[in-house]
């Protein structure tokens, strides 16, 4: 934990600069009140997703979030020139473009044969085969960036054999245990978590409860590592070589996107999260943390999710 501190402490040290940091809460502050709002990502961008327009949404969406934040750094600490560098184009671009890509990609319900199953049961495998599209889309793409840019690195973008302390992590999640709780009363979480409510789908594929319920958390969890690959791995340790330090609070900017359809005190909780993942990572070059609070305070999520639904039954 103390490491952890450490690593904070120099950061801000090193990175803060007051104008700068100014503009990147300001922007953070109108972006995420003008979605919460307005509702724009569920009322508008949504509606795009099925569409052909749902990738270009997408990509445009997160570019605006990671680009509004990349560029303007680069101007206000004069680091221009690492604007004029190919690699940082392509990265970023592939990187970025690829969480867009996720985001507006439905074709994956093409694989389900709707004939021959249920509506719950459609929508099941909808959601199970959903979890598995970072997997499916991210891991071609950020391997050849990473062949053509950094293979001398044994280091896949976090994915390292150096050795994980866990003990500062499991400190965190238990803090983390009553914040959850209490939210768990709040009706947006209610309404959001968790993910999969096997209650809505009594005797899908005549299998228990259970078990659907458990093969759906499972492709949950295994998204959660991908999630960490892109952000932390590829967005951080992966433009380290071109942004260095830099590469931090544009990674947070679109990590905060990312929630914009979740309740608000989880876009907000995302900020300071993917902060602290940000510069864990920068300091460590290890996705290793990050993929263990992650999937932790997920699972605790679902955990409590599922408890307030058994005490109100």
């Amino acid at each position: 934990m103390k490491k952890i501190l450490h690593y904070l402490k120099e950061h801000l040290k090193e990175d803060f600069h007051p104008i700068f940091y100014s503009y990147f809460v300001i922007f953070l502050i109108t972006t995420i009140s003008f979605n919460y709002y307005f509702n724009f990502e569920q009322s508008i961008l949504d509606k795009f997703f099925g569409t052909p327009l749902g990738i270009p949404t997408h990509l445009l969406f997160y570019y605006f979030a990671y680009f509004c934040i990349a560029i303007p750094q680069s101007i206000f600490i004069s680091k221009e020139a690492r604007l004029y560098k190919p690699e940082f184009w392509v990265k970023s671009l592939v990187f970025v473009g690829l969480i867009g890509i996720v985001d507006g990609f439905h074709y994956y319900r093409l694989l389900v044969d709707e004939s021959s199953i249920s509506v719950l049961e459609r929508n099941y495998l909808y959601k199970v085969i959903g979890e598995f599209k970072r997997v499916a889309i991210y891991t071609i793409p950020i391997f050849l960036v990473y062949r053509f840019y950094d293979q001398k690195s044994k280091n896949i973008y976090g994915f390292t054999k150096e050795k994980f302390n866990h003990k500062p992590y499991i400190i965190m999640l238990l803090i983390m245990c009553p914040i959850i709780a209490i939210a768990s009363f709040e009706p947006s979480f209610i309404k959001a978590y968790p993910r999969f409510k096997p209650w809505l789908y009594p005797d899908i594929f005549e299998l228990p409860a259970y078990v659907t319920s458990i093969v759906f958390e499972i492709a949950y969890g295994l998204d959660f590592i991908f999630v960490e690959w892109i952000f932390r791995g590829a967005l951080i340790v992966g433009m380290i070589k071109v942004m260095g330090k830099d590469a931090i609070l544009p990674m947070v900017s679109t990590y905060a996107f990312l929630h914009f359809g979740k309740p608000l005190g989880e876009t907000i909780g995302s900020v300071f999260g993917g902060y602290i993942l940000g510069v864990i990572a920068h300091n460590s070059r290890n996705i290793a943390g990050g993929i263990y609070i992650h999937m932790g305070v997920a699972y605790l999520m679902e955990f409590f999710a599922y408890l307030q639904y058994l005490i109100k039954k």
